[in-house]
């Protein structure tokens, strides 16, 4: 992701800052570089208004079977990148309707997938609504409905998430 996001620095006059949020042992790696802020561990309460203020979402899995991120990431109404082994892409993510896929490891190929967001920003809204609408099959709330256990469903909403993300957002 790094390596990604300097190479996009390079090939965009203005470029978006990088927010990454969660805590893990290579954060260390992110201190210092221009344009990253690290939030480190972010609170799931305060995690909506960090995805209501980015522009595009990047989820760069080596590996993730389900890939919950990305469904509170569409959920939240934001066009995505990520890479093709992130398992939940196959439900979320059309390509360029709501997102791009590239093949993980692949710097290069992920720095031109935030280049093109970054070139289309004109379409990042439409997008957001259709990775939106995709990720509605996946609220808590129709889980909730689906399974019988509404009355167990306490103080959540279709936007309280739970896990970590990386962002990439204008500021």
């Amino acid at each position: 992701m790094i390596e990604a996001y300097k190479e996009y620095r390079m090939m965009v006059a203005d470029p978006w800052p990088l927010t990454c949020c969660g805590r893990g042992p290579l954060g260390r790696l992110l201190e210092g570089i221009e344009g990253i802020r690290d939030l480190g561990f972010v609170q799931p309460k305060a995690l909506p208004r960090v995805l209501a203020s980015a522009s595009a979402f990047v989820l760069p899995s080596r590996s993730d079977a389900w890939g919950v991120a990305l469904v509170e990431a569409c959920a939240a109404g934001l066009p995505v990148i990520c890479t093709d082994v992130c398992g939940s892409s196959v439900e979320l993510v059309r390509e360029l309707g709501n997102g791009l896929i590239v093949p993980p490891e692949q710097p290069g190929l992920l720095a031109e997938a935030m280049v093109w967001m970054h070139r289309n920003r004109t379409r990042l809204e439409e997008m957001g609504n259709l990775s939106h609408c995709l990720a509605r099959p996946y609220s808590a709330e129709l889980w909730a409905d689906q399974t019988g256990l509404r009355g167990c469903w306490r103080g959540c909403s279709e936007n309280s998430f739970v896990s970590v993300a990386i962002l990439a957002h204008a500021s």
